[in-house]
């Protein structure tokens, strides 16, 4: 597996451990640095004292354990840092070592659990989480108990963590902003986002679209669309006519052979003829025809406008890159943020270390709608580009409408904007 890039971790566990342990080892052979205390949950002036160290410290992202997740969650809330958290002591602790409030940030957070756990139930941890602002972007359930094995950490923190170095991290603050002054969004369209960027944190980037919307209206567009289910049951009823029509056709010929002294002559062109001209009347009932219509079936559906992309925030070397795409000289999307990448990270192809072209050309993005009616009850947003060999991501996310401009995740579907 690869290795993670130079986190510095902060590793608390559980109240029954002696410390750190098997974790800390797997965790130490994972970070740049690792902040891993013995602690005494019991001691209250020792619990104050390595809060503070870990403060000082700074770590990249916190991890864990039972009532070391409880410590974990708080602090991660606190110092705006991602935490890992494996069945976090959130409810279900037999005491509180020290007073603990959520801070004010809601960073990234994944979250393993043991479906066998009869200590801490994963569930009422997840509802303790959502009732506090706290939206998992990853929820892993093993089917273990309240202490995971060494396979299922290992496994699991090496994935998480790999993912968080991997990220793009910069200053949420700034990132509003540039939304606002960049990308020219409103509050609704900035809400949806950030609710985007936190569940999505490893893209290079998020854009903006225009179009997709109903070329002649709601109204109208429902209206042409029953129109049209009006023709094809007219239509539906005269083939069920025609098949009535046939059938006594079809009955009248077998009845006429039936009755017949001598087999019909299949040499004699007169009889071949009749017997052809007596088929036309049986075979021929009809169709489902959209003379109606333009094309094919599909016109029925009500068409869309096409679909425009804008402006560009892209995430590299800790920084946030503006792409003007009509300030590009007419490239493409994945173009423009192929060049900012080689331009950013300045590299030679030419050099004997140089990364294969089609490993770095490697890109991928979320679109977002620019203007979101503030009635509607969801937003569309698409998942684009090559993140991984053989992985051409071509996926629709949804996203639920919720009170205060907030937006809850809803679910995806293999498509793109333009064939919606």
């Amino acid at each position: 597996m690869p290795r993670i890039p130079t986190l510095r971790i902060a590793f608390f566990h559980g109240l029954e451990s002696q410390g750190p342990g098997t974790k800390g080892e797997i965790l130490q052979a994972e970070s740049a640095e690792l902040f891993a205390p013995r602690i005494d949950y019991r001691n209250e002036s020792e619990v104050q004292r390595v809060w503070q160290k870990a403060v000082e410290f700074a770590p990249d992202v916190v991890v864990g354990s039972s009532m070391g997740g409880w410590f974990a969650c708080h602090l991660s809330t606190v110092i705006d840092v991602p935490a890992m958290l494996v069945n976090p002591a959130v409810v279900g602790r037999s005491f509180d070592p020290i007073p603990l409030e959520l801070g004010g940030h809601r960073p990234i957070t994944h979250v393993l659990l043991g479906k066998l756990d009869e200590t801490i139930s994963g569930e009422a941890v997840l509802a303790w989480m959502k009732g506090r602002g706290m939206k998992p972007d990853d929820v892993d359930w093993m089917d273990e108990g309240h202490r995971i094995s060494k396979e299922s950490f290992e496994s699991w923190s090496h994935t998480g963590l790999y993912r968080i170095a991997k990220a793009k991290r910069f200053d949420p603050s700034e990132f509003e902003e540039r939304l606002e002054q960049n990308l020219k969004l409103g509050p609704l369209e900035r809400s949806l986002a950030c609710a985007v960027r936190r569940k999505f944190y490893t893209k290079d980037a998020i854009c903006t679209y225009s179009g997709g919307g109903l070329k002649h209206g709601q109204e109208s567009a429902h209206r042409r669309w029953v129109e049209g289910l009006e023709v094809i049951e007219a239509q539906q009823d005269q083939v069920i006519k025609n098949v009535h029509k046939a059938m006594e056709a079809l009955e009248a010929l077998k009845t006429k052979l039936a009755e017949a002294k001598v087999e019909p002559d299949w040499t004699d062109p007169r009889v071949r003829k009749e017997m052809t001209k007596a088929m036309h009347s049986i075979t021929r009932v009809g169709t489902i025809g959209i003379s109606s219509f333009p094309n094919r079936r599909t016109e029925l559906i009500p068409k869309v406008s096409a679909i425009t992309y804008h402006d560009t925030l892209a995430f590299y070397a800790g920084q946030i890159h503006h792409i003007n795409l009509k300030e590009s000289g007419g490239q493409g999307l994945e173009q423009a943020l192929w060049n900012l990448k080689r331009t950013v990270f300045n590299v030679d192809f030419n050099a004997s270390d140089a990364p294969n072209p089609r490993q770095f050309n490697r890109v991928s993005w979320i679109a977002i709608p620019k203007h979101i009616d503030g009635s509607a009850p969801f937003a569309v947003t698409a998942e684009m580009g090559e993140p991984r060999a053989r992985d051409r991501t071509r996926r629709l996310h949804f996203w639920k409408a919720l009170p205060d401009k907030e937006w809850a995740y809803d679910g995806a579907q293999s498509g793109t904007l333009e064939k919606m």
